[in-house]
């Protein structure tokens, strides 16, 4: 179940990623999970169709035919923690051989880490859930309660209109 789940979010991340050219983060993620249904009806398109069904029905039917087999827990548990020692150092290898080109790289091009999927939206949802599950400290302030109306806005001659942006426009400019 949790590799059906992964694949979906992969497929609808490539598919957001390449066609809209947009970062995946937890602001993007918390966007996506505050939209109304309107959004959504205008999101779901052919190209978002064809993604989960390259990126996550096709490789979902594949992996019905995988057959698990049942081993003691002592060997499952030696075996991947020695895949995982591979892997690694594989990874220490390859990263320790380019390090100053992908140092480099990264902190020209920070954002490119929003970019990797699976890493970008699994990233994102986990920041997401962590912000929501975080509990403020303390009691809550009241802020700017010392605030007052300049001279100006007091001797207006008209009524004074004063509009405040919120919402999509708001958030808009993290993207």
């Amino acid at each position: 179940v949790a590799i059906a789940v992964m694949l979906v979010g992969n497929a609808v991340a490539i598919h957001f990623v390449s066609s809209f050219r947009v970062v995946i983060d937890s602001n993007m993620l918390r966007n996506a999970v505050e939209t109304d249904r309107k959004e959504v009806a205008d999101l779901l398109s052919f190209p978002l169709f064809r993604a989960l069904l390259i990126y996550a029905l096709i490789p979902g039917i594949a992996l019905l035919w995988v057959r698990l087999r049942r081993e003691p827990l002592r060997a499952a548990a030696r075996r991947v923690l020695a895949a995982a020692c591979i892997a690694l150092a594989v990874v220490v290898i390859s990263a320790l051989a380019s390090f100053r080109t992908y140092t480099s790289f990264f902190q020209k091009y920070p954002e490119t880490k929003h970019l990797m999927v699976p890493a970008n939206h699994m990233t994102a949802a986990m920041d997401l859930i962590g912000k929501a599950v975080r509990r403020p400290r303390g009691p809550r302030r009241v802020l700017g309660a010392d605030a007052t109306l300049g001279p100006r806005w007091k001797s207006a001659q008209k009524p004074v209109l004063f509009v405040f942006v919120v919402g999509e426009t708001a958030r808009a400019q993290q993207f």
